[in-house]
């Protein structure tokens, strides 16, 4: 009898570990439309942000602050940077006691309802590790879900799995974030990794074939933990939607030239943008988002049959900003850096800084948001 009870307690015990284990939804794909990393604009600090359908998060000098797209009020959530169970600002001070723990400003994403983030902790003995960790949308609820022993880059979380590239061995690793369980994706033989390319449900791998000097675009197939192979050619993907994506579709890098259009999982081309000075961003279900390769900055968005729906021109008063980068020279004004419900976000130049605006795409109204980050982004 007591061996029966001992059995039901353990199980019990067992079981109670299990239910407050994190659970991370791997049926949800990612937000392909609120990808701010490598869109074109840099700053000291570290600038990057994601959105939910209700707002949009910012990390700045370690803590992170959102703001709520139907009423545009700006709060500060929560800090995220800790030394000896203490807030501080963005860097460790001189001596603590037991650990210091900072965030990292290149990863930032809203995925499932709850806002993963990257930190670095250093222990008063040496040890560095990063852990990846998540708060709920109110930035209440704070969890570490995974710890990662080396500096990871290029990171992406969807279908429940985390994707990264380890910055010491360019391994590119893949953990099931629920079972902690990473393998690493092996390339074909002679194929360097250069970096991932997302749509909802897809994730994609592109390489360059050092003998044939091609490039190559893989599918990653979450139930066998394998590469489909897609396509062997000059493109370049900038975002995915459903079963679309939108390509560059390149005739010649020198000089640089190259067809705009989006095709579906077999290549096959489903609309095209026949006009001079657009820089392709995102697709959604009706429409393609561009923006200018040089300046002056002007937004367009088309159909699906190459028309002009919206077509927003930059404002007066931005000035060109070495942080923000056009293809060829800086500009007063990003590409699109993300799209939430019916506004697009973009980041402006200033005498003082950066600056950063929700537009309005039916009525073409700019409106400035993170007010309180951008007067210090750049002065330190």
């Amino acid at each position: 009898m007591k061996a029966r009870k001992l059995i039901i307690v353990s199980f019990v015990m067992i079981l109670a570990s299990c239910q407050d284990q994190p659970k991370v939804n791997e049926e949800v794909g990612l937000n392909s439309n609120f990808i701010t990393q490598s869109r074109g604009v840099y700053d000291n600090d570290g600038y990057v942000a994601t959105a939910s359908d209700e707002g949009i998060y910012m990390i700045d000098k370690g803590k992170l602050k959102y703001v709520d797209i139907g009423t545009l009020k700006e709060v500060t959530l929560t800090s995220l940077n800790f030394a000896d169970d203490k807030e501080i600002d963005k860097q460790c001070p001189d001596s603590f006691k037991t650990y210091c723990e900072v965030v990292d400003n290149n990863f930032l994403q809203f995925y499932d309802n709850y806002v993963y983030y990257l930190a670095q902790k250093i222990t008063v003995e040496g040890e560095i590790t990063y852990s990846l960790n998540r708060l709920s949308a109110d930035g209440t609820k704070r969890e570490s879900i995974l710890s990662i022993d080396t500096i990871p880059s290029q990171l992406v979380i969807t279908k429940g799995h985390l994707f990264y590239v380890d910055t010491y061995s360019q391994e590119i690793i893949v953990t099931n974030l629920n079972t902690s369980v990473t393998h690493k994706i092996e390339l074909p033989i002679n194929q360097d990794f250069i970096t991932f390319k997302y749509a909802e449900d897809y994730l994609y791998l592109q390489t360059f074939d050092i003998n044939d000097q091609s490039h190559n675009f893989y599918r990653y197939n979450f139930l066998n933990k394998e590469l489909v192979f897609m396509v062997s050619k000059d493109i370049q993907i900038t975002d995915g939607d459903g079963n679309n994506l939108l390509i560059y579709d390149i005739n010649s890098w020198e000089p640089l030239k190259a067809d705009l259009k989006v095709v579906n999982q077999d290549m096959e081309v489903i609309a095209e943008i026949n006009e001079d000075n657009r820089l392709l961003n995102y697709l959604d279900s009706n429409y393609i988002y561009t923006s200018s390769i040089d300046g002056p900055q002007q937004y367009k968005i088309y159909d699906y049959q190459g028309n002009v729906i919206y077509d927003i021109s930059v404002l007066n008063n931005l000035k060109v900003n070495d942080y923000i980068r056009g293809l060829n020279a800086p500009m007063e004004a990003s590409q699109i850096q993300g799209i939430i419900r019916e506004n697009i976000f973009v980041v402006g130049g200033s005498d003082s800084g950066l600056k950063y605006y929700l537009i309005n795409l039916k009525t073409g109204t700019w409106h400035e948001i993170f007010q309180s980050v951008f007067e210090d982004l750049n002065n330190e």
